[in-house]
């Protein structure tokens, strides 16, 4: 019986206790863990799963379970263990005395049936539980036997139960327990087969075939106590074509908590599962009593006399022996990884230097080297401001001080600018998209530059010059002071000629309609005319016609006009090519990557007063911008790709 002089503790302050991050099946690993040390060598597990199916749910769900064993039972010394909260029995074998407790956590009603070799000990454990529960009669037995049953899922975990899907259930106890599975064999060579069962379905965890493990041990020098603190590292590669992959630093036999995403990966070349269990008594010392949380903070990085060797630290030996693991397993995974590290840069060009700097290692995960590399360059930015801005609040600059903190300074506007270039990078591939597609809506190709119905004042904040696209076309154009897509040429008059008569009979729509470079009270305007990149040719030869005429519109109804200009933008096919090269006056030029671009000078656009204007229409296709925007941006991409 329990001692005398043990303080009483009430079942309900201690499930308080309990930590609220316990897991569905930590009753279960609890129960597997009891009958391996009892010495049980034959476990059968079997589910009981809910018959009924609410309209949320597609699987039944697990909602109890029956455990028995062969292992010696509850003894008298078991008996006693089982009344006390923290029990002290079997802490030699890494016991905390609290496993059961979890049990009741997820499940109301645990009712125990065991046969030693004396006796048989029936107990109704429950938060009602006290010594009188135990019911101990003497019974002669051949078999020892022990079963435990575990049901009626309380309020705080129906919602968590588990599908009733028996190689998910394996795969969670592997994973869960494989340290502790592979250690039992091959340090106290037990042996044990593990039994799940789910009506007909059955799934064998055996000592004969769990993962075989290979270790590799590392040593780390704490940082308070100059104190060298050993790690071993367990590994080992399943070619199941399955890239599952189990990352855990562990204690006491059990999983923990996973690898931070930067000593983490995905897909191996050849589908393979993985497994990497890091192990330690540093770790063993440091768990919390139900074993799913250390006493630490993992992401902490400052020692403490608690804590004197943070994860971190831990970390950095940990990733050089995992990448030389992987790179003898996969030797052409740092051509992979460089590649997509160089996939980073390409996409994030700005932030070129800290994804260099963070992507140290072996298959570093996208969005974490990503998402480090982006708060490196944000802390950086705020650091180069805060410097620059300390330094002019001073009577005196030093030179050199001066000269350090301009250059920091022009490299993160550079880098701001290049994030700029980048997003424009997404519009000049949607535009190549649109060219190889040949799509026949003029409506896609029309939003990509602005959105239709739309206008754009640069002194309206409401409509920014960065809502069009029309650098596509020219970056001298962004200079524009108002832009009209899709827009009536009356509404546009109304627009630009306020105090004039807006008397205007015409109703046609250009395209896109800009005017730009105002100087004194003259302006130039230019005038785009889009055709779909599937249009007939009949159709895309008829755009010359409607181009002269929105530009003689315009130049008689808006007064001030200095020069126009007018683009016919399509796909030129070899028919419509062809059909340009026979019009009077049509000169035909080149451009990047040798496509076409045909260009007249319309000496016959006057203004309202017969005088004419100089005006000038290009026509080109699709790929010939697609082509010179993507030269144009580039330069600027590679020049930041390439710095530092």
């Amino acid at each position: 019986m329990p001692s005398a002089s043990m303080v009483k503790v009430s079942m309900q302050s201690i499930l308080d206790k309990l930590n609220t991050s316990i897991c569905f099946l930590q009753p279960l690993y609890e129960a597997i863990v009891n009958s391996i040390e009892a010495e049980a060598t034959n476990i059968n597990i079997i589910f009981v799963k809910d018959q009924t199916l609410d309209e949320k749910d597609y699987k039944p769900k697990i909602i109890g379970f029956r455990i028995a064993d062969n292992g010696v039972g509850f003894t008298e010394d078991n008996r006693n263990s089982f009344s006390e909260f923290w029990s002290r029995y079997k802490v030699q074998l890494g016991c905390k005395g609290i496993g059961r407790f979890t049990w009741l956590k997820v499940f109301k009603d645990i009712k125990i049936e065991s046969f030693t070799k004396i006796e048989k000990v029936n107990i109704d454990f429950s938060e009602n539980f006290s010594e009188n529960a135990m019911q101990v009669v003497p019974y002669n037995n051949a078999d020892i036997k022990t079963t435990i049953t575990l049901s009626s899922v309380t309020n705080r975990y129906y919602d968590k139960r588990v599908d009733a899907d028996l190689k998910e259930i394996k795969y969670a106890i592997e994973k869960h327990l494989m340290v502790n599975f592979f250690l039992w064999k091959k340090e106290k060579n037990k042996n044990f087969e593990i039994t799940l069962q789910i009506d007909k379905d059955k799934e064998v965890i055996s000592s004969n075939n769990i993962i075989q493990l290979k270790q590799e041990s590392f040593s780390v020098k704490e940082e308070i106590g100059n104190t060298d603190v050993k790690f071993d590292l367990y590994y080992n590669f399943i070619e199941d074509k399955k890239n599952r992959h189990t990352l855990f630093y562990c204690a006491d036999g059990r999983t923990v908590s996973q690898f931070p995403k930067d000593i983490s990966f995905k897909n191996f070349s050849d589908n393979s599962s993985s497994m990497f269990l890091l192990t330690s008594k540093y770790f063993d010392e440091r768990i919390n009593d139900v074993r799913n949380e250390f006493t630490f903070n993992c992401k902490e990085n400052n020692p403490n006399l608690d804590n004197p060797l943070p994860i971190p630290k831990i970390n950095i030996e940990l990733k050089n022996k995992v990448d030389n693991i992987l790179t003898e397993k996969y030797p052409n995974l740092k051509e992979e990884n460089n590649d997509m590290i160089n996939d980073c840069i390409e996409e994030n060009p700005h932030l070129a230097k800290y994804i260099r700097k963070t992507s140290i290692g072996l298959m570093p995960d996208k969005e974490a080297l990503l998402k480090k590399a982006n708060s490196e360059f944000k802390a950086e930015k705020e650091k180069v401001k805060n410097d620059f801005i300390k330094m002019i609040s001073t009577n005196e600059i030093d030179t050199n001080e001066f000269q350090k903190n301009i250059s920091h300074l022009n490299d993160m506007c550079n880098r701001e600018l290049a994030q700029y270039f980048y997003y424009r990078q997404n519009v000049i591939n949607a535009l190549n998209k649109l060219n190889k597609d040949k799509n026949k809506k003029e409506k896609l190709l029309h939003n990509l530059f602005m959105s239709m119905g739309t206008v754009s004042d640069k002194a309206d904040t409401e409509s920014s010059i960065y809502n069009t696209n029309i650098w596509l076309l020219d970056d001298k154009y962004m200079s524009y002071t108002k832009m009209f897509s899709d827009i009536k040429i009356k509404t546009i008059k109304e627009h630009i000629a306020k105090n004039d008569d807006t008397k205007s009979s015409s109703l046609k729509e250009p395209d896109l309609t800009i005017f730009y470079n105002e100087s004194g009270d003259k302006k130039d305007v230019v005038v785009v005319e889009l055709k779909a990149i599937g249009a007939t040719t009949d159709n895309k030869m008829v755009s010359i016609t409607e181009i002269n005429r929105n530009l003689g519109v315009i130049v008689e109804e808006i007064d001030n006009i200095k020069t126009l200009y007018g683009y016919v933008i399509t796909h030129l096919d070899d028919k419509t090519k062809k059909g340009l090269r026979t019009q009077q006056g049509v000169y035909e030029l080149f451009a990047v990557g040798n496509e076409s671009i045909f260009y007249y000078h319309n000496r016959n656009i006057k203004d309202k007063d017969g005088d004419p204007k100089p005006c000038h229409v290009y026509i080109l296709s699709t790929e010939t911008l697609y082509q010179d925007a993507n030269a144009r941006n580039k330069v600027f991409l590679d020049i930041v790709k390439n710095a530092n």
